[in-house]
């Protein structure tokens, strides 16, 4: 391939340009695309982490607050001892991976978007729920 120097039609220099500019933009456009990805899918891994840690150690408590993760792995649900539940700062929405855990008696939602709280109305033992910051509006179905 002749380098935009050795060309001397000045439509063939322009075409090569215009090529080379698009390819520079496809890679810049990938690199931000897996930049954007790469904190949620690091996030993701945190949280499997230490998800297994409290699962290894019989842990009372996890903590998954300020990870960037839109969704709780659906493996929390295999911590049937956990007590407490810290989710604060982080994105998720849908609380159905934990609503298995019928030991729960602390959760902490703090700063996230949830807005339903339907799972969590078979958690007889929560005692304690933090939602500021959140979007619930209804809190019947939960019995405290």
């Amino acid at each position: 391939m002749a380098t935009y120097r050795q060309m001397t039609n000045p439509i063939q220099r322009e075409l090569e340009w215009a090529r080379q500019l698009d390819q520079s933009e496809k890679l810049e456009r990938e690199r931000r695309i897996s930049e954007e990805r790469a904190p949620e899918t690091g996030a993701r891994t945190e949280a499997l982490r230490r998800i297994n840690e409290a699962q290894s150690s019989n842990a009372q408590r996890i903590d998954l607050s300020g990870l960037r993760i839109d969704r709780i792995p659906s493996e929390i649900a295999d911590l049937k001892r956990v007590l407490t539940v810290d989710l604060s700062g982080t994105q998720v929405k849908d609380l159905a991976p934990i609503a298995g855990m019928k030991a729960l008696r602390s959760l902490n939602l703090r700063d996230t978007p949830v807005a339903d709280l339907t799972p969590l109305a078979d958690l007889h033992d929560l005692e304690l729920l933090s939602l500021d910051g959140t979007s619930v509006l209804d809190i019947t179905d939960i019995k405290i």
